[in-house]
């Protein structure tokens, strides 16, 4: 006898990067074996706009909202349209926190819970987006970028790499390419598929980082090359490469994030919006 699975659309919704929401939805979707979970994620929820986004969302494919919101007067907002809509709500780990509270009589904070790792589809598609964005990383193998969900451009220093390896931990198969000052970059205008996504920081920013990088670099290296560095580390320079970049953004007309005072969680939590705008839905894959 054929066994008849029942679906479920399930709103994974944090006003943080998500991870937590995810992780508890996933573990308790994966205790029923016939049932099919249909997962959107929502991170970065911090605005009431958002909110309406949201439910309007969950209208169209009726399902629960499983949610880690902080943020008080989002979060307050956020059950009161559910309660409006009839839609089901949860607090991904509210219940265990008012637990542990109210036993040791100490308020919460924003610590994350523990997560598990499953040797599961999921687990080999991440390890599959990590090994692609290894292979990709700092302009590797573009003949094949197009096979990518996402490629982030920026000149050198401005996050590339670490918010590329970030969003491949969570699933993304990422590409990250550097811009150079009159490099050609045309060729990225025949990518149809991937999401193309330009990372910018303050000069000065940029300039602290730089120094650091170098300073390590001089102190650890006997090839120091001081007239490269010199260039490296000029903020004329810098700024000529950040305007160069610029163009290239604007040639492209892709959506530019600006990563100055961002961790790398939140600069790739905002492209994983972007993602699903782009890709025209916030189901996940």
């Amino acid at each position: 006898m054929s066994i008849v699975k029942k679906q479920l659309h399930l709103y994974l919704v944090s006003d943080a990067s998500g991870e937590t929401v995810t992780a508890v939805g996933e573990a308790a979707y994966k205790r029923f074996s016939t049932l099919e979970t249909i997962e959107y994620l929502w991170p970065l929820v911090r605005s009431p706009e958002q909110v309406k986004e949201l439910i309007s969302a969950v209208k169209k494919n009726p399902g629960i909202v499983l949610h880690s919101m902080v943020d008080g007067y989002n979060r307050d907002y956020l059950i009161e349209q559910c309660k409006f809509n009839k839609i089901y709500q949860i607090c991904a780990v509210e219940e265990v926190v008012s637990l542990i509270s109210s036993y040791i009589k100490l308020s919460p904070d924003r610590n994350s819970p523990g997560k598990h790792n499953i040797l599961d589809g999921d687990y080999f598609r991440r390890i599959d987006s990590i090994h692609f964005t290894l292979n990709h990383d700092d302009g590797q193998n573009i003949e094949d970028y197009n096979d990518a969900d996402i490629i982030i451009l920026g000149i050198s220093r401005t996050s590339k790499s670490p918010i590329a390896f970030y969003l491949a931990h969570r699933g993304y198969k990422v590409a990250n390419l550097p811009i150079v000052n009159h490099m050609y970059y045309d060729f990225l205008l025949q990518m149809k598929e991937p999401l193309i996504i330009g990372i910018t920081v303050s000069s000065q920013r940029l300039l602290e980082v730089r120094r650091s990088r170098c300073f390590e670099y001089s102190t650890s290296n006997d090839g120091y090359n001081s007239e490269f560095f010199d260039n490296y580390l000029s903020l004329n320079s810098i700024r000529d490469e950040l305007c160069y970049a610029d163009f290239v953004f604007k040639m492209l007309g892709i959506e530019i994030i600006d990563a100055t005072n961002q961790a790398i969680e939140e600069s790739a939590s905002k492209i994983i919006n972007i993602f699903f705008k782009h890709k025209g839905s916030h189901k996940k894959a």
